[in-house]
């Protein structure tokens, strides 16, 4: 792993992390006899989508990776028009003038926080994207090999992202190939687990988290609008080094129901408001996922008995999970001690984090979660990174507080990553 460099941020992806994944991916590729990769992704999910080229290529945008079992892949991208004209030999005198003028501007970093580029080999391809797929792939020599599917599923959306025209033209425009639907699973079971680098890259995103919630703290109080606390948390994240792909939900007032994906509103927060957040910066694409309830004041005495609650059941979830415990265990957990006193619960309790928001292992409790949960009998495993987010609601569902850390399975245990995320917040 690269340390403190010139563009001030740590840590870099490496280029050994890079041989990593392909010999990983590699060796599932040629197991399973397949002999290139069709990767899509797009910027939907707060770049959770992008998680499957990005993680092979160290590039996250809207487009597709083209992946040989042989060689070095290829990214296909929706518009590389300024990469492109860089590259340009030709260079005319009003442009000399303005390089000479600007010579000694401190060079600017790797965009994608890689320690050099990963690939070389990048195309534009929108908006035909299948035509220029097709060329990648008989460039590669592939047009009668075994093309396997990567995003016609997804590890926590079973019905994919895979452009459905898109697939349709591949099948007519490499007759001679053995077209297979879904290997999906090939990319996303090697990123289960985490490497050293990548929960490095995890904690630099929970300590950008941290800003993000001590923003909550210097800036929310009765008076101010929920839209210049949120706006503040945005900024001050984004200049502590999140990618600009970051998200936060956020719901405030006497009766929260849960966090969600809410506009904030110029509205003043009043005394007695309970602000429930979750606050998911991105840093070298790796997210984390604090949950920080915040109070406007002392909080009612029935939240704080509920939290009391909450909070035991997440201590207790922390002490017990390690390498071999199962999902099943986890999420009892953190629903069963909820339901014997009467409470609910909306919200899964845990899920995976990595380069997607949204990953396995997950749990499932009630009839809400946007997710498929993983089999109670599966065993967490060192490097796994999770958001272990339990929530306590009444009983109708109607009022709720979560509370939640990025958390990472060791050798004997695990770790919170937050310095925050154990106790309501007052301001």
């Amino acid at each position: 792993m690269s340390g403190n460099g010139s563009n001030g941020f740590w840590p870099t992806l490496s280029l050994a992390e890079r041989d990593r994944r392909w010999k990983a991916v590699r060796a599932e590729m040629v197991a399973q006899g397949i002999d290139c990769l069709v990767v899509s992704g797009d910027q939907g999910n707060w770049g959770g989508n992008m998680a499957n080229p990005r993680y092979l290529t160290g590039i996250g945008d809207r487009g597709f990776a083209i992946f040989p079992k042989e060689g070095e892949p290829a990214l296909l991208t929706w518009w590389i028009g300024p990469y492109k004209i860089r590259q340009r030999t030709h260079t005319d005198a009003l442009t000399k003038t303005i390089l000479a003028k600007a010579k000694k501007r401190q060079k600017l970093p790797n965009p994608w926080r890689l320690e050099a580029p990963w690939i070389r080999d990048l195309r534009q391809a929108g908006p035909l994207w299948s035509k220029q797929i097709i060329r990648t792939i008989k460039d590669f020599g592939y047009e009668r090999g075994t093309i396997g599917m990567v995003g016609t599923s997804q590890d926590w959306e079973p019905e994919g992202l895979f452009p459905y025209t898109t697939l349709q033209n591949l099948r007519k425009g490499l007759p001679r190939a053995t077209i297979v639907e879904d290997v999906t699973w090939i990319i996303e079971k090697q990123r289960l687990r985490k490497s050293p680098e990548e929960i490095a890259c995890h904690q630099k995103a929970a300590d950008i988290a941290d800003v993000g919630i001590e923003t909550i703290k210097e800036v929310a109080r009765a008076g101010v609008s929920e839209l210049k606390v949120y706006s503040a948390i945005v900024q001050r994240m984004l200049e502590a080094g999140s990618e600009r792909y970051l998200m936060i939900f956020w719901e405030s007032g006497p009766t929260p129901t849960h966090v969600a994906l809410y506009q904030p509103l110029d509205r003043p927060l009043l005394k007695g408001d309970l602000i429930c957040d979750e606050i998911t910066p991105r840093y070298a694409g790796y997210v984390a996922h604090p949950h920080q309830p915040v109070c406007v004041g002392k909080p009612m005495k029935e939240y704080q008995q509920m939290f009391e609650l909450l909070k035991g059941a997440f201590l207790k979830a922390m002490e017990t999970l390690k390498p071999g415990v199962t999902v099943g265990k986890i999420e009892d957990l953190l629903t069963v001690p909820l339901r014997e006193k009467g409470y609910s619960y909306v919200h899964c309790p845990f899920h995976g984090l990595g380069l997607s928001g949204l990953e396995q292992p997950t749990a499932r409790f009630g009839s809400h979660a946007p997710m498929v949960p993983s089999p109670r009998r599966l065993k967490f495993e060192e490097g796994m990174v999770i958001a272990l987010e339990p929530m306590i609601s009444t009983g109708d569902q109607k009022i709720g507080i979560p509370l939640g850390d990025t958390v990472v399975v060791t050798a004997d245990g695990c770790r919170g990553m937050s310095r925050y995320a154990r106790d309501i917040i007052i301001v």
